[in-house]
């Protein structure tokens, strides 16, 4: 806009404005102060967009903030807010954006997602104030809630937030709160958050637990997502499964993760894990009672390091979830990295381990286990004509640290004829990319592991090729460019 704004340009912007459902403004663009104020004196009593339904609004100015709010209506469903560097007039200016939002938008409004402030140390009160007040209106529609920013909810505002009527999903950053039972404390925990399903939260393990045991039981949650900043003792990661599996029977999906580190955080993490095994060493007893979770499809134990199994742990967990579609207990590494002088850990599951899981849990499409050397269970190649399938589901299979031994070929011709459907591979020392398709570094296991990921989609079809010539009752024999 480089004048003022006449009536005409009012008359061709509502031609069109009726038909505008998203707003998004870029990152980099400044809105002059002058300019808003000739829109808000030139716009009279009708909304600008009167059929909004999505704003992603970047309040990097207050200028900004101030046009968005004046693009709010009735119709909007969802709200993303971004700022990672906000001032206390920029923290101001989105208080009466949300007054505003809840004002116009009460009756519409189904999903919101704030990211404010990311790197600030402490937000400003005026925010977490204007969260309040939003929350503290009857968002009779509003599904879903994600505040992914630490400290960006306060206790009043979290009991309005926990008495929302419709809440289904929620996201919540309480990494800066130094004591929940100020939030949780008042509340009748047989009324709060009413219709919840889908609940992630970030904070410290007893943090989580207090959260957990404060819900009361919880038979609609399905799904449960937690990070923690620090690698978690295994006293600690038994109490919250125990706070789990006594509040939430019917999740089916349980994630446990630990959140960006820094390379300090990753050197005592990883001398934790060595130096005091009794203290930060995640076996079996640690997972034993969430085996009462009889609905549990999923679990995805991220925290860095393998949980310390052995094949008759493999078994008994497979017995416990039958209908278990994807089991990761073995994450992209950054504790129980191989050490010069250290002596391996004596409790990793076997390829025998492995197979005994998938025949149990027939449903497995992805899993994650760092087994032992494998290079015994592939002595056995000759014999691979008679293996059976084990499991025909099985696509994704994360080995973590296992060493694939001096024969690759021999290692991706046995989970050829094991997993026919075996299509993508992770491992240490390597990054995330396409299917098949990896970025990989330096180093034995990434090279043995590349080898066995090159020579699985031809070994694959091979046999694909085999087992319908056989079903055909055909001996002819096969040509394999």
């Amino acid at each position: 806009v480089n004048r003022l704004i006449l009536p005409r340009d009012w008359t061709r912007v509502r031609s069109y404005a009726k038909r505008v459902r998203k707003w998004a403004l870029e990152e980099d663009v400044l809105i002059d102060e002058l300019v808003v104020d000739h829109i808000s004196f030139g716009r009279g009593v009708e909304y600008i967009f009167p059929k909004l339904q999505h704003m992603d609004v970047h309040a990097q100015s207050v200028s900004t903030i101030h046009l968005q709010t004046l693009f709010l209506c009735p119709t909007l469903e969802s709200v993303t807010i971004h700022n990672a560097d906000p001032t206390t007039k920029l923290s101001s200016s989105m208080s009466t954006f949300l007054l505003t939002l809840a004002d116009i938008a009460s009756g519409s409004l189904r999903h919101l997602d704030v990211h404010w402030a990311a790197k600030a140390p402490v937000l400003m009160d005026q925010f977490t104030d204007g969260l309040r007040d939003l929350f503290s209106h009857p968002l009779e529609q509003l599904t879903s809630v994600a505040l992914r920013t630490p400290g960006c909810i306060n206790a009043k505002g979290f009991r309005a937030l926990a008495a929302l009527p419709a809440l289904t999903k929620l996201q919540l950053n309480l990494c800066q709160v130094s004591n929940i039972y100020n939030y949780t404390k008042p509340l009748d925990n047989a009324t709060i958050f009413p219709s919840l399903r889908d609940l992630s939260l970030l904070g410290e393990p007893g943090t989580l637990t207090r959260v957990l045991s404060f819900l009361g039981l919880s038979p609609r949650i399905v799904s449960l997502a937690f990070g923690v900043q620090h690698y978690p003792q295994s006293r600690d990661l038994a109490l919250l499964f125990e706070a789990i599996a006594a509040k939430c029977l019917s999740v089916a999906t349980l994630q446990l993760r630990v959140i960006e580190m820094d390379e300090a955080e990753f050197a005592a993490a990883n001398s934790h894990y060595w130096d005091t095994p009794e203290m930060y060493h995640h076996n079996l007893a640690v997972l034993s009672s969430l085996l009462s979770l009889k609905h549990l499809v999923g679990l995805h134990l991220e925290f860095g390091v393998p949980v310390q199994l052995n094949d008759f742990d493999l078994e008994t967990l497979a017995r416990a979830w039958p209908s278990m579609k994807a089991l990761n207990l073995c994450s992209s590494p950054m504790c129980g990295r191989p050490m010069p002088g250290r002596t391996p850990l004596p409790t990793s599951p076997s390829l025998e381990g492995l197979f005994s899981l998938t025949r149990l849990c027939p449903q497995l499409e992805h899993v994650g286990l760092c087994l032992e050397d494998i290079q015994a269970s592939v002595d056995i190649v000759p014999l691979i004509p008679s293996i059976p399938i084990i499991s025909p589901k099985l696509s994704l299979l994360n080995v973590g640290w296992t060493k694939a031994g001096p024969s690759p070929a021999n290692v991706a011709a046995l989970l050829c004829v094991a997993f026919p459907n075996l299509s993508s591979f992770q491992w240490a020392d390597m990054s995330m990319g396409d299917v098949m398709s990896r970025h990989l570094m330096s180093g034995d296991l990434s090279e043995g592991w590349k080898q066995v990921a090159e020579l699985c989609p031809l070994l694959r079809a091979v046999r694909a090729n085999e087992r319908a010539r056989i079903a055909k009752g055909t001996g002819e024999d096969m040509v394999v460019d």
